[in-house]
Parts: structure tokens; C-alpha cells; sequence
């Protein structure tokens, strides 16, 4: 069953639904998605580049590897299990905070975005719509 149930419509000049489908691509998100996360105080931050989501492949398989060795040391009570127990949670923290750091949206403070958003609509009114972004 679908968890956004609601619909409505806008309407928007040509040069906003420009900017929200540039906005949307850089994120990677489709645009109803990209809309929801700003509703909800979120910024989605842009997408990440090939080449780190292909690091961050690489670091999910070590810490998978690395929780494979954990569960047969702590079954055949070797290879000092404690440590491997350590290398994993600390494996697990970095993974996590480096997710977090580039691909989770960030929070963002209402007022300051309202307030930025009539300044740029302030400043559109008074360059005759000349974007600068």
C-alpha cells in the first residue's frame, strides 16, 4: 500500500520548474521525492560522484568480510575475538558517519530559507530576473 496517499498541484512559472528539475538531477531524486524532503526541513545534499558510492561498495564488502571473521572467531574462540569485535564497531562508525556526512539530506533552519528566498525574489525583482546560480 502507498505511504503518500495525498496529492496536489502547482503551478509554476518556467524558470522555477527549470530550477526545481536542476535541483531534483543534482540530487538525484525525482522531483516529488526532492519536494517532500524540503517539507519536511531537509535539504537533500547532491549526489555523490561514480567513484565514492564505488568506495563506499568497497567498504560495505571489508565490513562484511570483517563481520564474517568476527562471528567465526567468537565460534571457534580465536583470533582474539574482543579485537575483532572493536575493528568492527569502529568499521561500522566510519561507514555511518562518512553515509551521513555526504548522502543523508541535512536539516535546515525555516526562517533563514524563507528569509534567503525573499532576498533572491527581492533581487530577481530589482536585476529584471537575472539568475545567478
Amino acid at each position: 500500500m502507498r505511504t503518500h496517499t495525498k496529492t496536489f498541484h502547482i503551478r509554476l512559472t518556467e524558470k522555477e520548474y527549470d530550477r526545481l528539475c536542476r535541483h531534483a538531477k543534482q540530487t538525484g531524486l525525482p522531483k516529488s521525492t526532492y519536494i517532500r524532503h524540503m517539507i519536511n526541513g531537509c535539504s537533500p545534499q547532491e549526489y555523490p560522484a561514480e567513484m565514492f558510492m564505488a568506495f563506499m561498495n568497497e567498504l560495505r564488502y571489508s565490513g562484511n568480510n570483517l563481520n564474517q571473521l568476527t562471528r567465526l572467531a567468537h565460534r571457534i574462540g580465536s583470533l582474539h575475538a574482543g579485537r575483532l569485535d572493536e575493528a568492527l564497531k569502529e568499521h561500522k562508525r566510519v561507514y555511518t558517519a562518512i553515509f551521513k556526512a555526504v548522502v543523508v539530506p541535512e536539516p535546515v533552519n525555516i526562517s533563514t530559507t524563507l528569509e534567503r528566498g525573499q532576498l533572491l525574489a527581492d533581487e530577481e525583482q530589482t536585476t529584471g530576473g537575472v539568475e545567478d546560480d
